[in-house]
C-alpha cells in the first residue's frame, strides 16, 4: 500500500518526552519509519494510516500535537469549518489533506461533528465560499463528462467524484484515498464540498444522479490550498528580517518576553535604525502589496514615508546605518538561503502571498529614495552594521530600533520593531507626540541570572550560534551542562539551552570561562576557536566613533568621542595548549542544529568589490526561462570593470551565482568590460575626475543610448528609466511579443503624474466618494462646450506638430487627472480570479517585467558610480507590478493597441497629448518594436509550454472605469470592438 512521509509539531522538552512519543508509535501496523527531532520539537511519520490514528497514538502519550504537512512540495489542504471553512450549523470540523503519491493523489483526512453514515465528498469547481456553499459552482468537470464515482475511468466520471466517507457513530469520518486522476496544480484553488446524503455515484435512474449523485445539500466546504512542504517554513524562506535568534525563530526567550521588556515613549531622541531590518519589517507588517507581480513599489513608498513621518512628528531623529557586502566566513550561509529561496520563487503565486511574503527586488532602493526625499541621514557600512549600530547606539545613549536578536547581547538599549505602535499620540508630559513601544534594557535580562556579567553575554552568543559560528562546534559543552536542571517543563529544548548557559555562565569570570570553554574541545580547534572567540567578543564591545562622520557628526565632535571612549581589546591571557581534553558521555541527546537566520540580499556594487563574487536577490520568475539577471550582464561587466580597479590581484573576470531552470545554483564567469568604444573605462580611483560628458558617454554606450536629441527631451526623472527600457527591449530576441510590454510600462509611467494632481487613490468606492459629482460636472461642461481631443497620434503627425514632451508634461491639467484615474485604479488591484485558480496567473509575464526590472536596478548601481550623470529614477514613481501585469494582459487581447489608448484617454485630452507627443519622440529609439498601426498583431508563442493568450475582449471589465458616463461612446469608433459602429445607428 502506498506510503507517505507526515510531519506533526509535538510539545517535546526533554529524551523522555521523544522516548514515550516513540515507543507509542513502534509496533503500529502500518508504521514504517519513525524521525522524531527533540530541538524541532518535530515528529515525521512514513505510513499507510490515516494522520489521524497517528495523532491519537501521540496525544495518548500527554503531549500536544499539530498536524503539519506531507512530506514534499506537491501538497495541499483543505480546512472544513472554523475561520478558513465554511459549515451550514458551525459544528462540522475538518482537516483534509493532498499529496502526489507513485499511485495517484493521496487524499487523507479526519471529519467531525457529521451524522452516521456515508456522505458525499466532491471537488467542486470555483474556490468561492463568500456565499458559503453556494457559490463553489459545479463538480470539477474540465473532461466535459458525466458523473460517476472514484472507481470510474476518466470518460465515466467527474475529475471532482470522491465518492463516499463513512463516518461512525461518534460523528467522525476518518478516510484514506487514492484517486488516479486527481492532480495537485489542477485542484489548488478550487474547493472541497462535504454533503448531506450518499452520493449514488452515478448509478442511478433519474438524471440528477448523472449531476450530482443525487448527494443532497452541501454541508461543509473549504477551499484547497497549497501547503507547506515538510520542513518547510515560509518565514524562513522569504527571508524576513523579523527572524531573531531568541524571540522568532527558536521562540527561546518567547515565554519570558515582557520580562525583559519595558514601556517606553519613543520622542525627543536620536534613534539608530538597522536599516536592512525595517526596510523588511516595514513591508512585511504594513506594506498591503502584491508579491506575485514583482512589487507595488508606491504602496511601500507610503508606508515607508509615513513611518518616517511619524517620528520626525515625535522630534526623533533617526540614523540608519545598511550591511554593505557579505564576509568570506557567511558565504555558506548565504548559499544556503540562496537554495531556499530559489525554491520559494519557483512555486510563488498569488495564492501563496496570503501566507508568507517575497520580496521585491528593488526595496531597499525605493526605502533609500524616501530617506533622501526627507532628508534622513543614512549610510551603508562596508560589511555587516550591526557592529556599527551598536556602536553609535551606545555613543549618544539612544535606542535601536531592529528585529535582530542579536541586539539583546550588545548591551544597548534596543525597541523591538513590533512592539512600536503604528500611530503616535500627543505626549501627556509637554508638547509634542510620541510613539509607544517597548524596550530592551540590559540589566532586566542580567536581573534574571544573579551573577550574571553583561561582558559575558558576547561568549554566550558564541556558544549558542551566531552567523559565524556553528552550535553544533560546542556539542561537547552542552553534555557537560546537564541541560535537566533547566526548567524544561516550561520552555522547548532551545530555551533550555539558553537559560543553561546564562546561569553556567553567570559562576564564571570571562577568562575562567573559556578555559572550561576550550577543555572540552580538541586540541587541533582550538586556537582557530579562541581566535573566533577574540574577535567575536571585541565586535560586540568596542565601540568605534568613525561612522558619526557619514552621518553628519562634525569631526571635533568625532574626536572628542574617541578620545572618551577609549576601546579595550580582549585577549585571553592562558595557556590553551596545557588544557587536559575533557570528553562529556552522551546523555541528554543534544541535538543543536545550525540552521541560522535568513536575512536581505546585501547590496550588489560591495559584494562585487570585495570578493569578486555576485549573489543575485531571488524574485519571482518564469523558471522555463533563463534568470531574469541574464539581461544584465552587460551592464555588470561594466560595473566590474571600473570596480576592479581597487583590487590588487590582477583578476579579469567575476564569478557571479545564477539560477537554472531546474531550480539549482551554478556559478559562471563574468569577464569585465575594460574598453568601451576604443578607450579605456577609468580606474576607481579617479572616476570623479574624468567630465560629466564622459561619465554620461559610458552610461549611453553601455545602455545603447544614440539619440540623445529625444533623451534631451524627456522630464528629468525620465531619462535613465527610458534609457533602460531602451536596453531591456533590445536584449529580448522576439519583438512583437513585447509590445504589449512596451505600451504597459509607457502607459504605467503616467500614474504617478496623476496620483502628483489628485492626490493617492487604490479604492473606487473611495474615489467616486469624493469626485462623482467634480467628473458629472466637468463632462456635462464639456459637452456642451463641444470639447474634443485633437491629439491623437495621426493628428500630431498629420499637423507636425513641434510641441516638446516636457511642454505637454508641464500642461497636464487637473480635470483630465480625475476622468482618467478610474482607469489606473481599476487595475491596481488584482483579479480574485487568481486566488480561486492559480492556473491563470501569468508567469511569464511576471518574468518578462523581472527581467526589466534587473536592467533597472544594475543601470541605477551604474548610474550610482559613474556620480549620476542622469538623475536617479524613482522608481516607486513609475512602476508598479500589478498595473503592469493587469494592462499587460490588457494589451495582449487589442487588436491595436495605440488605437485603445486613444478611446481610453479620450476624455482626458492633456494626459493623450503627452502620451502620444512621448511616443511620437521615441519610437525611433525602437525601431521594428511597434506596430505601424495598420498591421495586424500576430500571436506570441515563445515555447509550446507558454499558455496561449486568449483573444476575447471583457466589455465589462474594460467599461468598469468609465460607470460615471453613460455617454462615453456615443461618438467614438473603437477599432477594437466591431460592434461599436452600432452606436452610431
Amino acid at each position: 500500500m502506498t506510503t507517505a512521509k507526515i510531519e506533526f509539531a509535538v510539545e517535546m522538552t526533554c529524551r523522555k518526552c521523544v522516548d514515550s512519543v516513540r515507543n507509542a508509535l513502534i509496533g503500529v501496523n502500518g508504521i514504517k519509519n519513525i524521525d522524531i527531532s527533540l530541538e524541532k520539537g518535530s515528529v515525521i511519520v512514513e505510513t499507510n494510516l490515516p494522520y489521524s490514528i497517528i495523532q491519537e497514538k501521540i496525544e495518548q502519550t500527554g503531549r500536544k500535537v499539530v498536524l503539519k504537512g506531507y512530506g514534499d512540495s506537491s501538497s495541499a489542504v483543505a480546512m472544513l469549518g472554523g475561520n478558513s471553512g465554511y459549515t451550514v450549523d458551525n459544528k462540522i470540523m475538518g482537516v483534509i489533506r493532498f499529496a502526489e503519491t507513485p499511485d495517484g493523489c493521496l487524499i487523507d483526512g479526519t471529519v467531525d461533528g457529521l451524522a452516521p453514515g456515508k456522505h458525499g465528498m466532491h471537488i467542486h469547481e470555483c474556490g468561492d465560499i463568500s456565499q458559503g456553499c453556494d457559490s463553489v459552482g459545479e463538480h470539477f468537470n474540465p473532461n466535459n463528462t458525466l458523473h460517476g464515482g472514484p472507481e470510474d475511468d476518466a470518460f465515466r466520471r467527474h475529475v471532482g467524484d470522491l465518492g463516499n466517507i463513512m463516518v461512525n457513530d461518534s460523528g467522525r469520518a476518518t478516510f484514506r484515498i487514492i484517486d488516479k486522476l486527481v492532480k495537485i496544480p489542477d485542484v489548488i484553488g478550487r474547493s472541497l464540498i462535504i454533503t448531506e446524503k450518499p452520493d449514488d455515484l452515478g448509478r442511478g435512474a433519474d438524471p440528477e444522479s448523472k449531476i450530482h449523485g443525487n448527494s443532497g445539500n452541501k454541508l461543509a466546504c473549504g477551499i484547497i490550498a497549497r501547503s507547506s512542504g515538510l520542513f518547510q517554513n515560509t518565514k524562513k524562506i522569504c527571508a524576513c528580517d523579523g527572524l531573531t535568534l531568541w524571540d522568532e525563530r527558536d521562540k527561546a526567550l518567547k515565554a519570558k518576553h515582557d520580562r525583559y521588556l519595558e514601556y517606553y515613549e519613543l520622542h525627543n531622541t536620536y534613534l539608530v535604525i538597522d536599516g536592512n531590518s525595517v526596510c523588511c519589517s516595514i513591508y512585511n507588517l504594513y506594506a498591503k502589496c502584491n508579491c506575485a507581480f514583482g512589487g507595488d513599489y508606491d504602496n511601500y513608498a507610503q508606508c515607508v514615508s509615513d513611518f518616517f513621518n511619524d517620528l520626525l512628528r515625535c522630534k526623533v531623529t533617526p540614523l540608519v546605518l545598511f550591511d554593505g557586502g557579505s564576509e568570506n566566513k557567511k558565504f555558506r550561509t548565504v548559499i544556503k538561503r540562496t537554495k531556499q529561496k530559489i525554491r520559494a520563487a519557483w512555486s510563488f503565486s498569488p495564492l501563496n502571498q496570503r501566507n508568507m511574503k517575497f520580496f521585491p527586488l528593488m526595496l531597499q532602493e525605493v526605502f533609500i529614495d524616501i530617506m533622501r526625499e526627507k532628508n534622513i541621514r543614512h549610510v551603508q557600512c562596508l560589511f555587516e552594521a550591526d557592529n556599527d549600530i551598536a556602536s553609535v547606539a551606545r555613543i549618544l545613549n539612544c535606542p535601536v530600533l531592529s528585529y535582530d536578536s542579536d541586539f539583546y547581547i550588545y548591551g544597548t538599549l534596543y525597541i523591538p520593531f513590533d512592539t512600536l505602535d503604528t500611530y503616535v499620540v500627543k505626549n501627556p508630559n509637554g508638547n509634542g507626540y510620541m510613539k509607544c513601544c517597548k524596550i530592551y534594557k540590559v540589566e532586566n535580562l542580567l536581573k534574571s541570572f544573579k551573577g550574571l556579567h553583561q561582558s559575558m553575554l558576547p561568549l554566550a552568543a558564541i556558544l549558542l550560534g551566531n552567523d559565524y559560528v556553528k552550535r553544533n562546534t560546542f556539542k561537547n559543552f552542552f553534555r557537560h551542562l546537564k541541560l535537566r536542571g533547566a526548567s524544561r517543563k516550561k520552555h522547548n529544548h532551545r530555551q533550555c539551552c539558553i537559560e543553561t548557559t546564562l546561569r553556567w555562565l553567570s559562576n564564571y569570570t570571562l577568562d575562567k570561562a573559556i578555559i572550561e570553554v576550550l577543555s572540552r574541545l580538541i586540541k587541533p580547534i582550538r586556537q582557530k576557536i579562541l581566535d573566533l572567540i577574540e574577535i567575536n567578543i571585541n565586535s560586540y564591545t568596542n565601540a568605534s566613533a568613525e561612522m558619526l562622520l557619514p552621518l553628519g557628526f562634525s569631526k571635533d565632535y568625532v574626536a572628542h568621542v574617541n578620545t572618551y571612549h577609549l576601546n579595550r581589546s580582549f585577549k585571553f591571557d592562558g595557556d590553551i595548549s596545557s588544557l587536559t581534553y575533557i570528553e562529556e558521555v552522551y546523555k541528554e541527546g543534544n541535538n543543536e542544529s545550525s540552521e541560522e537566520e535568513d536575512e536581505d540580499d546585501e547590496i550588489e556594487i560591495a559584494n562585487i568589490c570585495s570578493k569578486t563574487e555576485l549573489v543575485p536577490q531571488n524574485v519571482v520568475e518564469d523558471y522555463r526561462y533563463p534568470s531574469s539577471i541574464i539581461v544584465s550582464l552587460k551592464i555588470i561587466s561594466v560595473i566590474f570593470g571600473i570596480l576592479k580597479s581597487a583590487i590588487i590581484s590582477r583578476i579579469c573576470y567575476m564569478k557571479y551565482m545564477v539560477r537554472t531552470q531546474n531550480k539549482k545554483i551554478m556559478c559562471c564567469k563574468l569577464q569585465s568590460t575594460e574598453t568601451m568604444n576604443n578607450f579605456r573605462l577609468p580606474s576607481l580611483f579617479n572616476l570623479r575626475d574624468i567630465p560629466s560628458l564622459t561619465q554620461r558617454e559610458i552610461l549611453n554606450n553601455t545602455l545603447g543610448i544614440t539619440d540623445m536629441d529625444c533623451i534631451n527631451e524627456l522630464p528629468p526623472e525620465w531619462m535613465l528609466y527610458i534609457g533602460c527600457i531602451k536596453y531591456w527591449i533590445h536584449q529580448e530576441e522576439c519583438s512583437l511579443s513585447h509590445e504589449c510590454y512596451l505600451y504597459s510600462i509607457f502607459i504605467c509611467m503616467l500614474f504617478n503624474i496623476v496620483d502628483s494632481k489628485i492626490g493617492r487613490y487604490r479604492s473606487m468606492h473611495t474615489f467616486q466618494k469624493k469626485y462623482c459629482q467634480l467628473i458629472e460636472t466637468v463632462k456635462q461642461q464639456r459637452k456642451k462646450n463641444n470639447c474634443d481631443s485633437c491629439y491623437t497620434m495621426n493628428q500630431l503627425c498629420g499637423n507636425q506638430y513641434n510641441g516638446t514632451i516636457i511642454e505637454a508634461y508641464n500642461e497636464i491639467d487637473y480635470n483630465d487627472c480625475v476622468l482618467a484615474a478610474p482607469f489606473f485604479i481599476s487595475y491596481f488591484n488584482m483579479n480574485k480570479e487568481l486566488y480561486k485558480n492559480p492556473k491563470k496567473f501569468d508567469r511569464f509575464t511576471v518574468h518578462v517585467f523581472a527581467e526589466f526590472q534587473s536592467c533597472l536596478r544594475h543601470a541605477m548601481n551604474l548610474n550610482a558610480l559613474l556620480g549620476y550623470p542622469y538623475p536617479q529614477t524613482k522608481v516607486a514613481n513609475l512602476f508598479n507590478g500589478t498595473l503592469l501585469y493587469n494592462l499587460s494582459n490588457n494589451f495582449k487581447t487589442r487588436f491595436d493597441i495605440e488605437e485603445y489608448i486613444n478611446i481610453v484617454l479620450q476624455m482626458s485630452p492633456s494626459l493623450l497629448r503627452l502620451f502620444n507627443t512621448f511616443l511620437l519622440k521615441v519610437k525611433s529609439m525602437f525601431p521594428f518594436k511597434f506596430q505601424d498601426g495598420t498591421n495586424l498583431r500576430k500571436k506570441h508563442r515563445t515555447k509550446p509550454k507558454h499558455p496561449k493568450t486568449k483573444k476575447s475582449i471583457s466589455s465589462k471589465s474594460d467599461s468598469e472605469y468609465f460607470s460615471a458616463d453613460d455617454d462615453l461612446n456615443e461618438a467614438c469608433y473603437d477599432p477594437n470592438n466591431r460592434f461599436s459602429m452600432l452606436n452610431h445607428i
